[in-house]
């Protein structure tokens, strides 16, 4: 078994920065230094947004939420991206994802595999929230030659990939919300 030590975990919210500067300094923290994606708040609702990240060797997991807003890949910052493949879940509220034309999300519990290589827009419709997990490319392609026939294609709620996905999840971050340091079993 691979030793996964140092697990890596990290909080960050718009609600640890100025409230007149939250917006920007989001945009440039993580729109720009995480996501690489622009971000463009919808309506008149305060901006808000937190997202929780867990480092695992060969695989990023990010779970949030976040206030109405679309976060765009443009192909500018698409070209700065890692070569990763994200698998993104809505776990609460309205949203949207495109890539390749192709409409991605389908209702709670769906979920989408984006390139972050490649254009995409990811919608936060209505507050909500989400959990991405952001695989190493070429750990996948290794693993499973024909990754790429799931970009543009939606995953139902009921796949049992996705299942799968969420009982891993749930085994690989067994924690109370915010603490810092994972349980350690037996």
């Amino acid at each position: 078994m691979q030793d996964i030590e140092p697990f890596r975990h990290a909080h960050i919210s718009t609600q640890s920065l100025p409230e007149r500067n939250r917006l920007a300094m989001w945009r440039e923290i993580y729109g720009r230094g995480i996501a690489s994606v622009d971000i463009e708040p919808i309506g008149d609702e305060p901006f808000h947004a937190e997202v929780t990240f867990d480092l695992l060797p060969g695989v990023s997991i990010a779970a949030g939420s976040r206030s109405p807003a679309h976060y765009r890949a443009t192909r500018e910052l698409a070209g700065r991206t890692k070569d990763i493949v994200a698998v993104s879940v809505l776990r609460s509220g309205a949203a949207s994802a495109t890539q390749f034309g192709q409409e991605l999300i389908s209702g709670i519990g769906s979920a989408s595999v984006l390139t972050p290589s490649d254009p995409s827009t990811s919608t936060m419709i209505t507050s909500g929230s989400f959990i991405t997990l952001a695989l190493s490319r070429p750990t996948i392609a290794a693993l499973a030659p024909g990754y790429s026939q799931a970009f543009g294609r939606p995953i139902p709620s009921n796949s049992a990939a996705l299942g799968l996905l969420r009982s891993a999840r749930a085994a690989i971050t067994p924690r109370s919300r915010g603490s810092a340091a994972p349980r350690r079993r037996g």
